[in-house]
């Protein structure tokens, strides 16, 4: 079966929070309808997406790439400076770095609202790892607005020199000013310096109709008005664009467009379905989780019930009878947790509930199915 020749490798999915409008299974339908055999998503900061993305493209005959875009800060003549750019998992160790530098990027202590890493993280993190550059957005693009051509060599040179045979100069047309006057220099150090060049589209949406409604998005997300001049924008080329449509548009520079092939072949990695790893609750050597739960659990009912105002307004046999109605969904609930494994959860949950609020912590009330449990109510998690 034929395929297209280009692949789109910097998508950003809904998971790129209230900056991306294309879902997952939105993105691979598209693949699918423009006969795309691979896609690379590379959310903003995180790879919340991975496993839904990954599960998502081999159910429909769809090559997974797994990547991330990522800020790397680094001092630069006495300069902090921040960087974008563009990391794909080769393999499962090449997996295993991205996942050890997105962690690494919202536990760093200078990164508060804005996760990055330094460019140490990337260097020590940089095995099975393939680099695209960061297009307009990047440190040597900023550079090359302002001419500076020497120290943008430099810096390229710097990189390259951990990525060798794994980096791309990344070109992109969106019709933005800073692409255009940076392009013709960008092409001339890949050039220079022997790198390959690489075609990308970063959309942030499906197709041109859906601009109005991703620019409202944008500017809900940032607190923005429509007419703010000032604020972020982006354009109304920022759509899932064809491989035809990007064959036109790099008409010029038909290697761009080769080199999305040749990366997706270099690239291959599923994300694994593991198991809940859920963590152990040391009950005592005598007690199992699950009989450390049924005795919390009852122990915690007793005390709501004394404490309870709307078990103070009863007495006698309407008492009773409600009394024994919770003691029985109680015993239910258990059976459920216990049989799906969750003792040892509610059981570390309670815990770090009970000692937030012991210290003053305002905490809950939580979401989901756990939060609508009488166990957990018992358990003062709610």
């Amino acid at each position: 079966m034929s395929h297209s020749n280009f692949i789109h490798l910097n998508v950003h999915s809904a998971y790129s929070l209230a900056e991306s409008a294309l879902r997952i299974d939105e993105l691979v339908s598209l693949c699918k309808k423009f006969k795309m055999p691979a896609i690379g998503i590379t959310d903003n900061s995180n790879m919340f997406g991975a496993l839904d993305f990954s599960n998502e493209c081999i159910k429909n005959g769809i090559q997974p790439i797994i990547g991330l875009s990522i800020i790397v800060e680094e001092k630069i003549n006495d300069e902090n400076i921040c960087d974008k750019f563009i990391l794909l998992a080769q393999n499962n160790q090449g997996y295993k770095n991205l996942l050890k530098l997105t962690s690494k990027s919202y536990f760093n202590p200078e990164s508060i609202g804005i996760p990055k890493i330094t460019l140490n993280d990337l260097i020590k993190y940089n095995s099975n790892l393939l680099l695209l550059t960061g297009g307009p957005s990047s440190y040597i693009n900023k550079l090359l607005i302002k001419n500076d051509i020497i120290n943008a060599n430099t810096y390229l040179n710097k990189v390259y020199k951990f990525f060798q045979n794994r980096m791309y100069i990344e070109i992109q047309r969106h019709s933005e000013e800073k692409e255009l006057l940076t392009e013709s220099m960008l092409i001339d150090l890949a050039y220079k310096n022997n790198l390959p060049l690489v075609a990308t589209n970063e959309p942030y949406f499906a197709n041109k109709e859906m601009y109005l409604a991703h620019d409202a998005l944008i500017c809900i997300s940032s607190g923005k008005y429509l007419d703010d001049i000032e604020r972020e924008r982006f354009t109304p080329d920022h759509y899932f664009k064809s491989s035809e449509e990007m064959e036109r548009l790099f008409h010029d520079i038909p290697e761009a467009i080769e080199n999305t092939i040749l990366i997706a072949k270099r690239c291959s990695f599923i994300v694994p379905n593991n198991n809940p790893l859920l963590p152990k609750f040391n009950g005592g050597s005598e007690n199992t989780e699950e009989l450390e739960l049924k005795k919390q659990s009852e122990i915690g009912l007793q005390n709501r019930i004394k404490n309870e105002k709307n078990f103070k307004y009863l007495e006698g046999d309407l008492l009773e009878i409600k009394i024994k109605k919770y003691q029985s969904r109680l015993e239910y609930e258990l059976k459920i947790i216990t049989e799906m494994g969750f003792s040892g959860y509610f059981l570390i949950v309670a815990d770090f509930i009970k000692w937030a609020k012991l210290k003053s912590i305002p905490v809950g009330p939580g979401r989901g199915s756990g939060a609508g449990s009488l166990v957990a109510w018992a358990l003062t998690i709610t």
